[in-house]
Formats: C-alpha cells, sequence, structure tokens
C-alpha cells in the first residue's frame, strides 16, 4: 500500500515502451519507428512504407510547446532530425498529411 508521500514509479522499459494515446485503428494511419530513443544527436523515423503524399512532423516539448515543423517529401520511407540543440527532456512527435489528418503519434528521449 502506498503512504502519501511515496512517489508513484514509472520504469524507463515502460515510459519508452507504451503508447501515447489509446487511438483506435485507422485506414492509411502509418506505422513508424523513432530511434535511437533515447538520443542525443539525431533520431530516425523509419516509416513502414513509402510515403505516397507529403507528411507534416510536428515535434512538441513536455510542455506541450511547439519546438519544430518539417516536411516530408512523398516517396520517401526515411526521415532524420537533429536533436543536437534540443534541451534534455521528453519530446512527441506528430505526423498528419496534407490535409492535417492525424496519421501518426510518438515520443522520442533526449539526453546529453
Amino acid at each position: 500500500m502506498k503512504t502519501p508521500n511515496q512517489a508513484a514509479y514509472v520504469g524507463f522499459k515502460d515510459l519508452l515502451g507504451t503508447p501515447i494515446f489509446d487511438t483506435p485503428a485507422r485506414t492509411g494511419a502509418l506505422d513508424y519507428l523513432v530511434y535511437p530513443n533515447p538520443a542525443s544527436g539525431e533520431i530516425f523515423l523509419k516509416f513502414d512504407q513509402v510515403l505516397k503524399g507529403n507528411m507534416q512532423v510536428h515535434v512538441f516539448n513536455e510542455v506541450g510547446a511547439l519546438v519544430e515543423i518539417n516536411v516530408l517529401q512523398k516517396g520517401n520511407d526515411l526521415f532524420s532530425l537533429d536533436v543536437t540543440n534540443y534541451r534534455q527532456g521528453v519530446y512527441l512527435i506528430h505526423v498528419s498529411d496534407s490535409e492535417h489528418n492525424t496519421q501518426g503519434w510518438n515520443r522520442f528521449i533526449v539526453i546529453h
């Protein structure tokens, strides 16, 4: 039994392995990996298929502030992002299509 002063603990493995949101499966939604995670220099987004249209990647910090926006060009399945100048912490990635429909959420951690 937890006492009122006892902090909850989330293991590092659990933090990286759990989904951000429990979103229902969507037709056409993209699956992608973010690696290495945690990262200190560059991360990669590896999609399970070649992009059939341009996509936008929005990166948010742990308080929800927009950090960066990038456009992924159709015909690619790999995208790199330089996180060297990011502060240490947890970041969220939102991928959307040209009509702003969500295609996926993910997260990564920056360490220095």
